[in-house]
């Protein structure tokens, strides 16, 4: 399966002493940059066969019709795989496509009666997944649908044939380990633990910086991240990775994980028409993008972008530099907002230090022998001015003759009780 680690393994296959051919696919930055060791002329030949004969593409969710592969392109396989084998040393071409296509090259070994084996690569597929993701922009669901698509492939296709399982997480922990259980079941020689090409391929080409999107296999037990037919797939793909496992994969699992995976198979069509008007969306975009670059260069004579990561480039770098703007002016705001906080902090600060200084000299007057001897005059004060207000507000009766006991009682406990306030 793509980002699976198959380009890791296959290197490691050389360190074996296998050749991978004579055309390699030269590294790719942000990609691989450590190279993908993959026979270039081979994986065009596969990658024709699925899209110009088998009308369907590497990314599509729909079964290859294999039936359409006739005599003649079985031949055109078997002229490329001669041109390729080595003399003497052991041959391996690595191709993510071969899952699919497995049956196609079988019957290419079968005729040249070349003994082969199969190296399965192992891989998280929530890894898998976010590694689509950031090279191709695939949705979780479909890379993990995908996943399934060649995994299910590969087992069904190599069921009963000679192949070993590379746990791609393992190879990172324990790489030499990996290779000499590789070297066994391929019966190549194991590889020196002194050698400077292993202890390099152990410390520096497995850099862990350089495992990107890893994932861990109880995120799978997530039923929000992941499907429960890719949990069991990768479970028993797990186990025959296990250099412990020598049981084989059992086909009445296999048929019944297979027997899930079909019966996806609608929404796997409406995923491959979504992306399928997706890239054809892309490609109307960027005619559109061409006629208007051109036609900005015919206006102003400006030398513009004319494909597609160009344009994306283009217009990235205009709104970067908006967005350098928008920090900085963002920046600025922050800091103004920042001594305007500071300016109030300090108001603060000598207002709480005034109610300090007033509750001070409150209590110090409070403490004065003046304020206790003039208590009795601030009680008759307030006695004096709250009596003719309530005079004024009715709240003793005057008429012709003089007021009511019960009116000036009232009175005098309201006085009273204004004294004690």
């Amino acid at each position: 399966m793509h980002r699976s680690g198959t380009s890791a393994i296959t290197k490691g296959l050389e360190l074996l002493g296998v050749e991978l051919g004579n055309n390699l696919m030269p590294a790719a930055k942000g990609n691989n940059e450590r190279g993908f060791f993959e026979d270039l002329d081979i994986h065009n030949f596969n990658q024709r066969l699925i899209s110009e004969v088998l009308d369907n593409d590497w990314d599509r969710l729909e079964p290859l019709q294999l039936d359409r592969l006739g005599a003649e392109h079985r031949s055109a396989a078997q002229s490329l795989l001669k041109e390729k084998l080595p003399e003497r040393r052991p041959f391996a071409f690595k191709d993510p496509r071969v899952s699919l296509l497995q049956p196609l090259w079988e019957s290419v070994f079968d005729s040249l009666a070349i003994d082969h084996c199969y190296l399965i690569c192992v891989r998280n597929p929530l890894s898998v997944a976010g590694s689509l993701f950031k090279r191709d922009r695939l949705h979780p669901l479909k890379a993990q649908l995908l996943w399934c698509h060649y995994m299910l492939a590969a087992l069904r296709h190599t069921q009963d044939k000679s192949r070993v399982f590379v746990d791609f997480d393992l190879l990172f922990e324990e790489p030499v380990n990996e290779l000499e259980r590789i070297a066994t079941a391929f019966e190549l020689p194991p590889p020196d633990r002194q050698e400077a090409d292993v202890r390099a391929y152990a410390t520096d080409f497995l850099a862990p910086a350089l495992r990107h999107n890893h994932s861990h296999a109880e995120q799978l037990e997530d039923p929000r991240q992941a499907l429960t037919l890719t949990r069991d797939l990768f479970r028993l793909l797990k186990r025959q990775a296990d250099a412990r496992c020598a049981d084989g994969v059992d086909d009445g699992q296999l048929r019944e994980l297979e027997s899930r995976y079909e019966a996806l198979l609608p929404i796997r069509q409406e995923l491959d028409r979504i992306y399928g008007d997706r890239d054809g969306l892309e490609k109307h975009l960027l005619m559109i993008s061409n006629d208007h670059f051109n036609l900005l260069e015919n206006t102003d004579g400006s030398s513009r972008p004319v494909s597609l990561e160009a344009w994306r480039e283009y217009y990235a770098k205009e709104l970067r530099q908006d967005l350098i703007q928008a920090r900085r002016e963002e920046a600025h705001h922050r800091q103004l907002l920042q001594h305007e906080c500071w300016r109030l902090e300090d108001q603060l600060k000598i207002a709480q230090s005034q109610k300090e200084c007033a509750q001070l000299e409150l209590q110090r007057i409070y403490a004065s022998n003046s304020w206790r001897l003039t208590e009795t005059l601030r009680t008759l004060r307030r006695a004096l001015v709250t009596t003719p207000l309530k005079l004024l507000r009715g709240e003793v009766k005057i008429g012709s003759g003089k007021p009511r006991a019960a009116d000036l009682d009232q009175l005098g406990y309201e006085t009273d009780a204004e004294a004690g306030r």
